[in-house]
């Protein structure tokens, strides 16, 4: 499996990176996984411009690193967003990504992929964090098998730190192996609402349309039987 890491800290010493990294080799002893591994120090994103071009033509006219980020996202089967927590937010890196893909999100660009998030703070601010990450993902398409958050406190000590890498990656390994994806009521309600506003003859969102039309969505009843058949589950 391919599995696209981002991971939104400039820190050299990131205890979001180490956590993350230590995590992917947990996974790595039971499952195959070739990962491209970006964080914030390694690309140049520029912010969202607002000129909304991208919900027209499905095509962001900005040019830096952020066409090498979708590329790799699209084709990757897992994809990790993993998060510092700044007063109780994603830090503006990470920030500016999720607003260039915002787009994604009425087409659902990243169904049949699996979704793991990653939250770490010095003490607080987790919850904040976790639920905009997971509905980020959730919007995008993904399923979120995972949303993981920690604090500090819980690294210090090796033997804590490692038996909390150890439960999550087994958790994780064991809805990927036993298919076991998760929905939520959000999601549905998301491809009810576009599903209408696509049919309808007043939308001038060709492109939009078009995708839609393109890859059948409209033949799906509902977000649950679009990310299955997306995922060729029976």
């Amino acid at each position: 499996m391919n599995a696209f890491v981002y991971i939104g800290s400039y820190r050299q010493q990131s205890r979001t990176k180490d956590f993350t990294l230590k995590l992917l080799d947990s996974l790595k002893e039971q499952l195959e996984i070739d990962e491209d591994i970006f964080t914030a120090c390694d690309v140049n994103i520029r912010e969202c411009q607002g000129c909304c071009k991208c919900f027209v033509c499905g095509k962001c006219t900005i040019r830096d690193d952020m066409n090498i980020l979708k590329n790799r996202m699209i084709n990757s089967q897992i994809i990790i967003f993993a998060s510092p927590v700044y007063l109780w937010q994603v830090p503006s890196n990470m920030k500016k990504i999720i607003d260039r893909i915002t787009y994604w999100t009425h087409i659902f660009q990243l169904i049949g992929k699996i979704g793991i998030c990653i939250n770490v703070s010095s003490g607080n601010g987790n919850k904040m964090v976790a639920d905009y990450l997971q509905f980020v993902m959730e919007i995008l398409g993904t399923s979120v098998i995972s949303n993981i958050s920690l604090q500090e406190k819980e690294m210090i000590n090796e033997a804590v730190y490692n038996s909390i890498i150890w439960a999550e990656s087994k958790k994780i390994l064991n809805k990927i192996k036993n298919s076991q994806f998760d929905f939520s009521l959000r999601q549905e309600e998301a491809y009810i609402a576009l599903r209408k506003d696509m049919m309808n003859p007043a939308n001038n969102k060709r492109y939009e349309k078009e995708f839609w039309f393109r890859n059948k969505y409209f033949d799906c009843i509902g977000f649950k039987e679009l990310y299955q058949r997306e995922m060729k589950i029976e």
